[in-house]
């Protein structure tokens, strides 16, 4: 394929506006991993949370279902689905934009209780740099949320070798996405470097998805809660709910 470029892909495959309209709009509609962190969170009408890669707006719909949040903000790269996000979730606020370049003004610093980022920082090229950018939305106290895919293996971070199609209909054809995979040891080191207070995660193994171009025939799919430290930390608490062979070995 051929090489990726340096700045993060806008992507345009209608797939995206198409999918998510009608899925991911409901709380049973999310994944385990997703619905287990997410109910630890203590969510409710007060808090402010901020959606990267939001698709349609639909976290929103399922989380006010679910808890009542009332103060949901979306960041949509692609912008039909942006734009589509207004209807099918009107009460939230959103943007077509990318998170690393927001509309001037349009969202502050450490401003959100929970910043979330589902299936989004390792679907695009400037993984480290959505990482940091995200985390900074967050304020003290609150929480960042999103979902890796990890192996016991070498991390995966080139998209020559690893990467999938943005299609919904399971074929390996289309618009295409880096597949980032990580060590589980370089994962909690990155989120480490964030310096948080915690960081609580719940995954399990499954197969790599049939949309995907990797060298792995399995890996571990994980979300995690990183609580952001009033005061810098070199050492958070570390809870992961996860099968064994997750953990590192030392």
């Amino acid at each position: 394929m051929t090489p990726p470029s340096k700045e993060n892909i806008e992507y345009k495959s209608p797939e995206i506006e198409r999918f998510y309209r009608e899925h991911r709009t409901r709380w049973e509609h999310f994944y385990e991993s997703e619905r287990v962190v997410f109910e630890r969170l203590g969510i409710d009408a007060g808090t402010s949370l901020l959606d990267i890669g939001c698709g349609c707006g639909g976290l929103g719909l399922a989380l006010r279902d679910r808890f009542g949040l009332e103060r949901y903000t979306g960041v949509e790269i692609n912008r039909e689905a942006a734009e589509a996000a207004k209807e099918v979730c009107p009460w939230g606020r959103f943007f077509a934009a990318d998170i690393l370049a927001p509309p001037p003004g349009s969202l502050q610093p450490a401003s959100f209780d929970v910043v979330v980022s589902l299936g989004c920082i390792d679907w695009n090229v400037r993984f480290e740099d959505m990482l940091a950018a995200a985390y900074a939305f967050v304020r003290e106290g609150g929480h960042f949320v999103s979902s890796f895919r990890i192996t016991t293996g070498p991390s995966e971070l080139d998209m020559r070798r690893s990467y999938q199609h943005i299609n919904f209909d399971g074929k390996q054809e289309g618009e295409v996405a880096p597949y980032v995979v990580l060590n589980t040891s370089d994962l909690l080191e990155r989120l480490t470097a964030l310096e948080p207070q915690r960081i609580a995660g719940y995954g399990y193994w499954g197969r790599p998805s049939p949309t995907a171009v990797t060298r792995l025939s399995k890996v571990g799919f994980v979300v995690v809660a990183v609580q952001k430290s009033s005061a810098p930390t070199a050492a958070p608490l570390v809870e992961l709910d996860v099968p064994a062979d997750f953990l590192p070995s030392s």
